[in-house]
């Protein structure tokens, strides 16, 4: 079944034909001339064009108006997510915070081989060699000592740290504090370092300043060292100097040796 037209498409199409009839009233041959159907075709044209054009138009505000909206939703989400970035660095100092602390009575020992029968690894084992390797009145209480987590090394590579959780702050002070003028420590026929057992992020920045350091140790009048948890303090020339990056202790080098 053929659909009906509505009444507005049937005066349009009428309103057509009543200018072609016009049309050709003019012409006194009654025939329509070439440039005037021309001129008809353009006419009937237009209306669909307008048509076209208003439907665009009104599409183009629906998309401006979406898009207003999600613009303003865009701006909201900006916020949030500012705000989230904001507690989530808190929680990841606080976490470091608390890794840090939970690792201020922890040493590490590097350089004793393994699966050695000069040292059997044991909490016992441990606290008689530092007795021995810092000359110390009694064994100090070790709570856990365990090699690090990495995998078993091969012949040819070096031993696994140690890492010795100490009972009390005072001995693991005291162990590293002879540890740093020493450096190396000899005990029971073997020589190894001692070194605090700093977080994964802090020995990190810290090892980023070994170049820094090394060219320091060339330099006459200059003494460095680092502060917790990775900053270079130097003092030169009676001045005292603060860096928190490998970069900004590089230029003041450059600076200072031209």
């Amino acid at each position: 079944m053929e659909a009906v037209p509505d009444q507005e498409q049937l005066l349009i199409f009428l309103r057509k034909l009543k200018e072609v009839f016009d049309v050709c009233d003019e012409d006194a041959d009654g025939f329509i001339r070439v440039e005037h159907l021309v001129d008809l075709g353009l006419q009937f044209g237009r209306g669909d064009e307008e048509a076209d054009i208003a439907s665009v138009r009104g599409t183009v505000s629906e998309v401006e108006t979406s898009l207003s909206g999600l613009s303003d939703e865009v701006v909201d989400l900006r916020a949030t997510v500012e705000s989230l970035m904001g507690d989530l660095a808190k929680i990841d100092a606080r976490c470091e915070d608390l890794a840090a602390r939970s690792r201020r009575q922890n040493i590490r020992l590097v350089g004793i081989p393994e699966n050695d029968s000069r040292f059997i690894l044991s909490n016992s084992s441990v606290s008689e060699l530092l007795r021995e390797a810092f000359s110390m009145d009694k064994s100090p209480l070790v709570d856990r000592a365990h090699r690090s987590l990495a995998p078993r090394p091969k012949p040819n590579e070096p031993p696994r740290p140690i890492i010795v959780k100490l009972h009390y702050f005072e001995d693991c002070a005291r162990i590293l504090k002879e540890a740093r003028s020493r450096q190396r420590i000899s005990s029971a026929g073997m020589r190894f370092f001692v070194y605090p057992d700093f977080t994964p992020k802090v020995a990190k920045a810290r090892a980023a300043l070994n170049e820094v350091r090394k060219k320091l140790r060339t330099m006459d009048g200059v003494k460095y060292g680092i502060v917790y948890p990775a900053r270079l303090r130097l003092t030169f020339e009676g001045k005292s100097h603060e860096f928190t990056s490998a970069g900004e202790a590089e230029r003041f080098i450059t600076t200072v040796s031209g």
